[in-house]
């Protein structure tokens, strides 16, 4: 899910692009999702909803949400009030209220990935989500990556894929 500037975005040197196009390989549905309007919170948050309803409708029932920025607020939100969203990863996210970070886990896990050159939104703002979270979680800093973690692509991804495969994995989504 895109940041604050509604771009689909070269964050992390193409990320998104690169998970959907391996992911569906190894069982994984993926659905890269546009909001209708970037400048209104609640209404990405009910975008990222539609788009889980239809994948509800599709008999998928374990969604990881990835997200950039503010796409990373959308989506703690989002995971906060669907169910069938079991796993969240956060890049450079923007902040959310701690209790709500703090009663996604255990149903939900968390993948934080903050850079710590962040001139857009400070890297102690993962920090701090990681410490309200629950168990399943992560912290992964990278010290001389931007917002856009453009420095450190290649290590993003991997992380990415193998945290979206391992947690879905445990739900029994993807065969090992």
């Amino acid at each position: 899910m895109a940041g604050a500037d509604g771009d689909w975005g070269d964050v992390a040197n193409g990320l998104y692009q690169r998970l959907c196009e391996e992911l569906p390989a190894e069982g994984v549905a993926c659905l890269h999702l546009r909001y209708r309007n970037v400048d209104e919170p609640m209404e990405c948050i009910l975008d990222v909803v539609a788009a889980i309803q239809y994948l509800e409708s599709q008999d998928i029932d374990s969604v990881a949400l990835v997200g950039y920025s503010r796409g990373g607020m959308i989506a703690l939100y989002t995971a906060y009030a669907m169910p069938a969203v079991r796993t969240v990863v956060t890049l450079s996210t923007e902040g959310v209220e701690d209790n709500l970070v703090a009663h996604l886990g255990p149903r939900c896990s968390i993948l934080l990935i903050h850079g710590r050159n962040d001139p857009v939104i400070p890297y102690e703002t993962s920090a701090h989500l990681y410490n309200v979270a629950q168990e399943p979680k992560r912290l992964v800093s990278y010290p001389n990556a931007d917002h856009s973690l453009y420095q450190v692509g290649d290590e993003v991804h991997q992380e990415v894929h193998a945290w979206i495969i391992e947690q879905l994995v445990k739900e029994g989504t993807v065969k090992e």
